[in-house]
């Protein structure tokens, strides 16, 4: 009996020590993991940016970058197809894809004359033109009603362009496990709040606009 039980306390032993050792692979994995699938989300959302632009023109393509207070969006018209004369032919649709930094979620959204809010934004089938400034903010401040998330823990979207050559750029962060961090003191914050854990990533794609009407 006396063995059966030292054979059963040395198998939870070793169970327990087992437990232990792989608990820190557990949790690499799950990181990965997470990390692997935000990374994904912002990747299939960049690369539809670019099959979206490849389908527009120069002229119709509006970046709004933002900052950290203000949002930030891409605004276009894409190109539908040509007439018979061989004129272009745009869709009235207006496609929007737009980040705000007090939510942190990229989203997407389309918009089309006659639907609220109103715009001084007027589509055109056979001429692309630019969503001002003004219009994207009433956008952001009278959404449509389907608003649809595309990549969560979004920190950042930059856009830049160069002639026809746009880079768009998404900067993820999320928060991984690990002990408080205890900030210094100052006069001005005696007893700082212990700070969590962050990583941040970065996802970028390169896209050339067509040039166009």
């Amino acid at each position: 009996m006396a063995e059966l039980l030292i054979a059963s306390s040395l198998m939870v032993l070793v169970g327990v020590l087992g437990l232990q050792i792989l608990r820190p692979a557990f949790q690499s994995s799950a990181r990965h993991s997470a990390r692997a699938e935000m990374q994904q989300q912002a990747g299939d959302a960049l690369d539809r940016m670019v099959i979206d632009l490849e389908r527009s023109t120069l002229s119709g393509v509006a970046l709004l970058p933002g900052s950290s207070t203000t949002p930030s969006g891409l605004a276009f018209q894409r190109l539908e197809g040509f007439e018979s004369s061989g004129s272009q032919r745009f869709e009235t649709q207006l496609r929007v894809y737009a980040w705000s930094p007090n939510v942190g979620t990229l989203q997407y959204f389309t918009w089309q004359q006659g639907q609220a809010p109103a715009l001084t934004y007027n589509p055109s089938l056979d001429t692309a033109s630019k969503l001002t400034r003004t219009d994207f903010d009433i956008l952001m401040n009278n959404p449509p009603r389907r608003v649809f998330p595309l990549v969560t823990g979004v920190s950042a979207w930059t856009m830049t362009q160069a002639g026809n050559a746009v880079k768009l750029t998404l900067v993820l962060k999320r928060e991984t496990p690990g002990p408080p961090l205890t900030p210094t003191p100052t006069a001005a914050d005696p007893n700082p709040r212990p700070l969590r854990h962050f990583e941040e990533f970065t996802i970028s794609r390169n896209v050339a606009l067509p040039n166009g009407a």
